[in-house]
């Protein structure tokens, strides 16, 4: 996935979807070409962070909902009407 140069720069050797990973850990160790040889490591940590790349999808183009004048916020409106976000609650606010 990745590859270290021999400067130490980082590079990904392909496309990251974030959906995929969220983080990569990897060890990196180094050796001069002293005599006698020496070395240094290190752990590698990168940190994917999210574009949002993907347009949310309904099925319908209209929703409507009835709520009762005196609900208590956090109540149950709906369930996700998008079909491209992971499910989730619709509460009132």
């Amino acid at each position: 996935m990745f590859h270290v140069d021999q400067r130490g720069v980082v590079s990904s050797l392909a496309s990251i979807d974030r959906e995929q990973y969220d983080a990569f850990r990897f060890p990196v160790v180094a050796y001069d070409a002293g005599t006698p040889s020496r070395t240094g490591s290190a752990l590698v940590v990168i940190n994917v962070d999210d574009v949002n790349d993907e347009r949310p999808q309904f099925s319908q183009k209209l929703y409507v909902f009835r709520v009762w004048e005196n609900e208590l916020p956090g109540t149950n409106v709906t369930n996700s009407i998008s079909k491209t976000i992971i499910p989730r609650l619709c509460s009132l606010q």
